[in-house]
């Protein structure tokens, strides 16, 4: 009877540390490793699982495996092996959007099998959203296909993926003989013909335009920095700044905000605006003359960019790909001001936004 207690009373920590891992996972507090080990650390501080069960997973032959595949791909990306026909993969795939569609998807699917999926994919979104911008083609309609190829030829082969990696362990630890490397490719193959018919032929027809997540602000060079100051009654006082018209009407992107001479480290979309805020926007000129024109807005800043009079200061917005040499790295240490003779005003990561930046 007391072993049932035991054993009741395992079962609920498990659902309950269950639960708190589906939900850190959820709200992104922590990174995905630093949740995964909290999560272990909790089953192992609870008496779930003993220390050894608990570091087992660090030495299984799956985790080693994949960690060994990690650097065999990351040691292909750094070859130049996948650049040199960057070029050309480039150049044929501006003639039609189906044949990017067709290249894109074979070569993600060749990769993939000998290659981590997730790898490959990072390698080819910079190469598809070149071809897109030069093509006008939704980005949707290119990476979404992209991110199934890749999976579908990570089934071809026993490396091709961590699931099949898994298996092949754990029916080897079960008594049964290891899958080779091609014994998953007939059934794969079989998969893999019909998600590309259906790639090809129904996939064009309802995968969504959607547009660049860029506003047209970033989209065009010619844009102020300014510093705007609500002055009483103004009608985005109390609003919340999706909802300001120096938003919605004016397109403007704020940066920062500084209230009450301190500046507001955190603030989002819903974030209301108060009287007296200084707010920093990035505007095109357009709004910003519209701006001057109407009450209640004081324009306190200086114009820091401007390509109408010849300035030769651009706003861009740029990602850092895998195996980047600015991963990993602060700006600070990085000396991107000296080498790149650039200043950074905003970090995305992930669904944070930073603003405050020191790049010195």
């Amino acid at each position: 009877m007391a072993n049932l207690e035991i054993v009741i009373m395992d079962l609920y920590i498990t659902i309950g540390i269950i639960a708190i891992g589906i939900f850190l996972f959820i709200k992104d507090y922590f990174s995905i490793d630093t949740t995964s080990i909290l999560i272990m650390t909790l089953f192992i501080v609870s008496g779930v699982l003993n220390p050894e069960e608990g570091f087992s997973g660090f030495n299984h032959p799956a985790t080693l495996t994949l960690g060994c595949m990690f650097v065999v791909s990351a040691a292909i990306f750094k070859s130049g092996l996948i650049e040199g026909l960057s070029a050309s993969i480039v150049k044929i795939a501006r003639i039609h959007y189906l044949i990017a569609l067709v290249i894109f998807c074979l070569i993600s699917v060749l990769f993939s099998a000998f290659i981590n999926d997730s790898a490959v994919v990072a390698i080819m979104i910079p190469l598809a959203l070149s071809v897109c911008r030069d093509t006008g083609i939704a980005p949707s309609k290119l990476l979404i296909p992209i991110s199934f190829s890749a999976l579908f030829g990570g089934t071809c082969t026993l490396i091709g993926t961590s699931t099949n990696i898994l298996i092949s362990s754990i029916a080897q630890k079960s008594g049964l003989e290891p899958f080779g490397m091609f014994e998953f490719t007939l059934p794969a193959l079989c998969i893999l013909g019909v998600g590309l018919i259906y790639l090809f032929v129904i996939a064009p027809l309802i995968l969504p335009e959607r547009k660049s997540i860029t506003g047209p602000e970033f989209d065009s060079v010619e844009a102020y920095t300014a510093e705007i100051v609500l002055v009483k009654g103004n009608k985005d006082i109390d609003k919340p700044i999706s909802k300001s018209s120096l938003v919605t009407q004016h397109k403007g992107n704020i940066i920062s905000i500084i209230r009450q001479g301190y500046n507001l480290s955190i603030f989002n979309s819903e974030t209301r605006l108060k009287e007296d805020d200084q707010i920093k926007v990035v505007i095109s000129p357009s709004n910003l003359s519209s701006l001057k024109s109407i009450e209640n807005y004081q324009i306190v800043g200086k114009k820091d960019l401007d390509t109408s009079s010849g300035s030769d200061k651009n706003l861009y917005e740029t990602m850092v790909p895998v195996g980047s040499e600015l991963a990993g790295n602060s700006l600070k240490s990085a000396r991107f001001r000296n080498i790149y003779n650039c200043s950074v005003i905003a970090i995305r990561h992930r669904d944070e936004i930073i603003r405050r930046i020191c790049l010195k």
